[in-house]
Formats: C-alpha cells, sequence, structure tokens
C-alpha cells in the first residue's frame, strides 16, 4: 500500500495488524515502530507519539522505548525525551545501558547536577545487569568534569563494594595520569591482595605497576617493582581423584577411603614474593635446587663425553 502510494489503506492495514495481535502475550516492536514513523512521515508527529504510547501502554519493551528515545532525539524534543527515559528506568532498573544514555543526554546539555542524579540512582539500584558499566561511565564522566576529587571518591565508593584487582589497577592507573599519589595506592593495593592471599592478582598488580612506572615514574622507582617481582615455580599437590568419591544426600563429599591410589597429583603454578614470610629461605631452597640440578647436568655430560 505504501509502494501504490495509498496511505489511508497503509494505515488501516497497521490498525488491523496490530488489532490481530494478542499483545498480552506477545507483540511485535517493529510493527509499532514501523506504523510511527508512518505517521511521521506525513508530518503527523502528534499520531507517532500516541502510537508509541500505546505501544508502550499495551506491551511496554525495551526496543520501542529506544524507539521512542531516538525518534524524540532527532526531533530534539529534549523535554519529552526526558519524560521517555523516566519511564524506560523506571520499567526497566536493571537495565545499565538506560541509564547510562539518560545520562549521556544530560551531560550533552551540560545539566551536571542532573548528570550525578542520574548516575547516583543506577549505583543505588540493587540489581544491575552490568554495574562495571555504570562505574566506568559515571567516572569518566566525573573525569571529562574534570573534578578529581569527585573521580577519586568514587573509586574509593566502588572498592567498598569490590576490590577486584581490575579496579585498583584502574585506580592507579588514573592517579598516575593526573600525576597523583599512585604508588601509594600501589601500595594500598598490594596490602590488600596480601591479606586476601591472591597471588595471582598480585602478579597482575605488579605488571601493570611496572608499565606505569615506566610511563609515569623514573628509574629508582622502576627498579623497586622489578624487584618486588615474584618467582614463578612449578609445584605439585595432591588432589581426591572424581572417581573415587560419592556425594551424601546434604551435598557434602564422602570418602570411601583413604588409600595412595584415591589421590592423584596434579601440577600448578604458584609464586613466591621477595616479601613473603620464609620467601627468602624458600628462594634460597630454589637456589641450592638450580645449582645442583646444573650441576648433575654437567657431570652428566662430562661422563657422556668420557
Amino acid at each position: 500500500e505504501l509502494i501504490a502510494d495509498q496511505p489511508e489503506r497503509a494505515k488501516d492495514v497497521f490498525e488491523k495488524a496490530l488489532a490481530l495481535i494478542p499483545h498480552k502475550l506477545f507483540t511485535f516492536s517493529k510493527l509499532w515502530v514501523m506504523y510511527a514513523h508512518f505517521e511521521l512521515r506525513r508530518s503527523d508527529l502528534g499520531r507517532a507519539r500516541q502510537i508509541l504510547g500505546v505501544g508502550l501502554g499495551k506491551c511496554p519493551t525495551e526496543k520501542l522505548f529506544k524507539a521512542y528515545i531516538d525518534m524524540e532525539m532527532q526531533l530534539r524534543c529534549i523535554d519529552q525525551c526526558r519524560k521517555v527515559f523516566e519511564r524506560y528506568v523506571e520499567l526497566f532498573p536493571a537495565t545499565s545501558t538506560a541509564w547510562i544514555r539518560f545520562a549521556e543526554l544530560e551531560k550533552a546539555l551540560d545539566e551536571r547536577e542532573r548528570v550525578r542524579a542520574i548516575y547516583e540512582l543506577a549505583v543505588d539500584q540493587p540489581v544491575l545487569d552490568m554495574p562495571e558499566s555504570v562505574w566506568k561511565s559515571y567516572i569518566e564522566t566525573e573525569n571529562d568534569f574534570e573534578e578529581p576529587q569527585n573521580v577519586r571518591s568514587l573509586y574509593r565508593r566502588l572498592l567498598e563494594k569490590t576490590r577486584h584487582v581490575k579496579v585498583w589497577i584502574s585506580f592507579c592507573q588514573w592517579e598516575a595520569e593526573i600525576q597523583g599519589s599512585f604508588r601509594e595506592v600501589f601500595k594500598e593495593a598490594d596490602t590488600d591482595l596480601k591479606e586476601r592471599e591472591l597471588k595471582e592478582e598480585r602478579v597482575m598488580l605488579y605488571e601493570a605497576w611496572r608499565d606505569v612506572e615506566r610511563q609515569y615514574g623514573d628509574a629508582e622507582g622502576l627498579e623497586k617493582v622489578v624487584k618486588m617481582m615474584p618467582q614463578k615455580v612449578k609445584k605439585r599437590r595432591k588432589v581426591r581423584s572424581e572417581s573415587m568419591s560419592t556425594t551424601n544426600t546434604e551435598g557434602e563429599a564422602m570418602n570411601e577411603g583413604d588409600e595412595e591410589g584415591d589421590f592423584v597429583w596434579e601440577e600448578y603454578n604458584d609464586y613466591i614474593f621477595p616479601d613473603d614470610d620464609d620467601a627468602s629461605k624458600n628462594l634460597k631452597l630454589l637456589e641450592v635446587a638450580q645449582k645442583w640440578r646444573q650441576k648433575m647436568k654437567a657431570k652428566k655430560e662430562q661422563q657422556e663425553s668420557a
């Protein structure tokens, strides 16, 4: 009908199609969007809004909200766009992208207080599908506003929720970029990871620290970090064979015996840090073992050559 330039008949087709769909069970968001765009091309903005509004009332979907927001953005109808966003985050509070897009709209308008209010509502949500994205966007926004105290405060708040090594590294790198006290933050992170006995995370932290010292630090700082790097060693440990254990009704492992055959040897990587307890003894033992191995290897080669 559109190709045949019969707009009224096309409108009837849209209406009949929407009437046939049981919207309480499912819907086709694309049909609502196409109908709204059809009316918009006919210069009937009010009708287009009405169609999308009815669609959201009967079957609110994220696709419909996004289409409605995009339409209002293209028309530069900011107040209407805000109303749609408010309804969007009200119905889908766990959708991180909705909060971020809402905040980015206000950021583009340089409404800083509105931006902060939106992000604060977002991070206070009990459930978010991608909370790390919201925090990252919030921090980047404050950084764009050139508010280092706010950025630092956000990192501290985030660390209260999660002490993941990537958060520590991001915090340290940001401090280095603004010529802040990044070494103090690195030391704080190292202490935290050491207390929680997270060796692989400490290695990641040291590697990031080394890179930061190369880019923003000096030779003395780099030398200190290099000395702090751990030594990687291979070790073996006994683990119970899965085939030799059963599970009781309470979900607890029940052993069928403690014979040697019940266990298997597993090889794993471990790290020896210079500042760990008894680390110097372990390093000395390791050095002695390596020297003995080299000595035996040389002796074997001499015997073979003889």
